[in-house]
């Protein structure tokens, strides 16, 4: 979330040098990275030997698609967790196309040859409730422009000298760095404290 400055932070850069991605072109897409424990590449004729074997993905519960509502609303939430945390990061934030309309390359974490709906980038989820999460993204957007700490120029690099730790509470309400502002009725909320250290 901080642009992890232990590696990042030299020659110059600021943390407007890093670039953030939870999927990209190689790998599971955003809504197969909650629908799918194992790769499911037998499409593209290697024995399924081809694409990594490490996703680090979480099928909850249940391999592929499911009717169940109780496993799709965990998955929604994971998939706007995930969003949340790269829209939020120090960094710049890149996006897998398709990922906001919970495009699906049906498990198949390599799908370089695939000239077909596996490989394509399927929009048919916009507007579809339960898939189409650009309102969302919207939103976490906003708050990225509307609060400058979030794309901070100067690395945070944690405790000051005195061994305090600076922090400016990003308060939607207006309540600046009172933590006791923020309320949003009927949303969960995260606070954002961050600062870039002097």
């Amino acid at each position: 979330m901080t642009g992890s400055s232990d590696l990042f932070n030299h020659d110059g850069r600021d943390p407007r040098a890093g670039i953030n991605h939870i999927t990209v072109h190689d790998g599971f897409t955003l809504a197969d990275l909650f629908s799918y424990n194992e790769k499911h590449n037998e499409a593209n004729g290697e024995d399924n030997r081809d694409g990594s074997n490490d996703n680090h993905s979480n099928n909850c519960g249940h391999e592929g698609p499911t009717d169940d509502p109780g496993i799709n609303a965990l998955r929604r939430q994971l998939r706007k967790n995930q969003l949340a945390c790269l829209l939020l990061a120090q960094g710049l934030p890149l996006m897998l196309a398709g990922d906001e309309v919970g495009n699906s390359q049906e498990g198949n974490n390599n799908p370089y040859c695939q000239d077909n709906e596996i490989g394509w980038v399927g929009w048919d989820g916009l507007g579809r409730e339960g898939d189409d999460l650009t309102d969302f993204i919207g939103h976490m957007s906003e708050l990225r422009r509307r609060f400058p700490q979030i794309r901070a120029h100067r690395w945070l690099d944690g405790r000051r000298a005195d061994g305090t730790y600076g922090r400016v509470v990003a308060d939607p309400v207006g309540g600046g760095n009172d933590p006791g502002g923020l309320e949003i009725p009927g949303r969960p909320v995260s606070r954002i404290c961050a600062r870039p250290c002097e």
